[in-house]
């Protein structure tokens, strides 16, 4: 039970740091679709790794399959976290077209 909590809690965690960055980084206008293509991002994810998560389980175990997740997690978070540290950990701000 702890577990499902725990996983439960990430995940609102997780939803809510991404949307309130694609919130404030997305151009004035553009929230809308911004936050639409974000959320259809993730259903995707969530739907192709369902299956593959189940498969990998299934044949490799359940430690192999988390270990290989939380490897892919670091290697696709490496390249955002490498250019905020550049950023020095801000929040890049909305170009503004001028007219």
């Amino acid at each position: 039970m702890v577990f499902e909590l725990a996983g439960s809690l990430g995940g609102t965690l997780m939803a809510a740091v991404v949307f309130g960055g694609l919130q404030t980084a997305a151009p004035e206008g553009q929230v809308a679709q911004t936050m639409a293509l974000g959320s259809t991002f993730l259903q995707v994810a969530a739907l192709a790794g369902a299956p593959l998560g189940g498969m990998l389980g299934s044949y490799l175990g359940l430690r192999h399959t988390l270990g290989i997740a939380l490897v892919l997690a670091v290697v696709s978070l490496a390249p955002q976290n490498l250019r905020w540290a550049l950023a020095r950990w801000s929040v890049d701000s909305p170009k503004r077209d001028a007219t």
